[in-house]
């Protein structure tokens, strides 16, 4: 049985956010196993809205203000979209720093690989 790609409705059910505002990712694509801390920061900075330049890695989740469970939809989309990663809700929840979840991804990225 085939699945349709599912498209997105007008009003996202229960976040209140429009199609036309969930922005794409600046860079594109990456090529598996091209993959630095520094581009994955600008990235999880832009999915928190946070200005750029403003994580270093040592940060804890629980300090990150938008750290959110919408966060982490959005954070999945991304490691899948970006670096090719597909995670899990169970193994972003065991991170506990930004450092933990550039690792988780970097990880999975090479695995895909």
């Amino acid at each position: 049985m085939r699945c349709k790609r599912a498209r997105l409705p007008e009003n996202i059910h229960g976040f209140g956010l429009l199609h036309h505002q969930i922005k794409p990712y600046r860079n594109g694509l990456h090529k598996k196993g091209n993959m630095n801390i520094a581009d994955f920061l600008r990235n999880f900075e832009e999915l928190l809205e946070l200005a750029p330049e403003t994580l270093t890695g040592t940060e804890t989740l629980d300090e990150l203000e938008t750290w959110d469970s919408l966060a982490i939809i959005g954070f999945l989309a991304m490691a899948d979209d970006r670096y090719g990663a597909r995670l899990t809700g169970g193994r972003i929840s065991a991170c506990e720093s930004v450092q933990d979840l550039f690792e988780l991804v970097q990880s999975a990225a090479v695995a895909a690989a």
